[in-house]
């Protein structure tokens, strides 16, 4: 067997810091989209993946109290399809009650919103990026919300967009539906 590399192995650092480097570059020169989720779930009172579940599922068997809860060998997401099926429309109006509260806004995520990305891509649902981007340029921005209803001319309008240099704060898009459009939420 090979034997694992220091994190401390002068190779491996100076490896690591031109990369860094690199980022850094990138980053300050504007030619990087940030992929984040607003994290931190415990501090910011956002249910966790699990949670969320747990809470659907709860819902589900209420309306259907003979669906039958995930067997081992079912598929997380599987089950959660099954689930949505269930809850129908209702889907979208849990999210919105779950995630459409005021936004949990923290320290990080404004020091996130100040870097200068063209734009915030994140899978939540949840009001988190947009409030740190608010506080970080004064403006709250809205939404940029990829549904299935989003139309190829409107994506390339989107796109054309990220290099309009009159916008000084980035976009936040929402890829899996945003809480205040029930209908663009995506599981």
């Amino acid at each position: 067997p090979h034997p694992t590399p220091s994190l401390f192995d002068p190779v491996l650092l100076a490896k690591n810091e031109a990369i860094k480097q690199r980022l850094i570059k990138l980053i300050s020169d504007g030619d990087v989209l940030l992929m984040a989720g607003a994290g931190i779930s415990a501090i910011s009172k956002m249910p966790t993946w699990q949670q969320l579940i747990d809470h659907m599922e709860a819902k589900a068997l209420k309306l259907d109290p003979s669906m039958v809860r995930k067997d081992p060998n079912e598929s997380l997401i599987a089950y959660t399809d099954r689930i949505v099926k269930v809850l129908g429309k209702r889907f979208g109006d849990i999210i919105v009650d779950l995630f459409g509260a005021d936004d949990k806004t923290l320290g990080i995520h404004v020091t996130l919103a100040q870097l200068p990305f063209k734009a915030i891509l994140t899978t939540n649902y949840d009001k988190i990026l947009l409030g740190a981007v608010a506080q970080a340029y004064g403006i709250y921005p809205s939404p940029v919300v990829f549904s299935p209803k989003t139309t190829g001319r409107e994506t390339a309008h989107f796109l054309k967009g990220l290099n309009d240099s009159a916008v000084k704060s980035p976009r936040v898009i929402h890829l899996h539906g945003y809480c205040e459009i029930s209908d663009s939420i995506v599981l």
